[in-house]
């Protein structure tokens, strides 16, 4: 059956041409049936640590990392999650820390305390403001 707008029912597709997204709609009605799950590992993971960054989620939960914002970014939708601010990354770049709804208040008096524990248990200062192209941190 081919997509039509009205099936979007919030499921995660997109596409720009009418096959890619009827493959996007097919693959997101595939695993929609475990997004639950997913997202209750990301939600536990993160109820364990003050603040971590898409890269920590994906490395503790097991899960990929394009899965990982995609679930996260919807975990931000329904409030379960927020950005507590920014650090510098294992690589140099300013990411995104998250925080659990649970964990926010202590994660974001840690955060303006120049003290996160971020995964891994390592302490690192916050970032300081991107350049715009940084800032897109899987789509955040």
């Amino acid at each position: 059956m081919p997509y039509t707008a009205a099936q979007q029912g919030g499921l995660p597709f997109s596409g720009r041409t009418p096959l890619s997204r009827q493959h996007s709609y097919l693959a997101a009605r595939a695993v929609a049936s475990t997004r639950g799950a997913k997202k209750r590992r990301i939600l536990a993971y993160l109820e364990t640590v003050r603040a971590a960054t898409d890269q920590g989620i994906s490395e503790a939960t097991g899960l990929p990392l394009a899965s990982v914002c995609s679930l996260r970014n919807r975990l931000a939708e329904e409030h379960a999650v927020r950005a507590v601010g920014r650090a510098t990354g294992r690589y140099g770049h300013p990411v995104t820390l998250w925080a659990s709804a649970v964990r926010w208040a202590e994660a974001d008096a840690a955060f303006r305390s120049d003290a996160v524990l971020t995964d891994h248990g390592e302490l690192a200062a916050p970032a300081t403001p991107a350049r715009a192209e940084e800032e897109a941190v899987c789509g955040t």
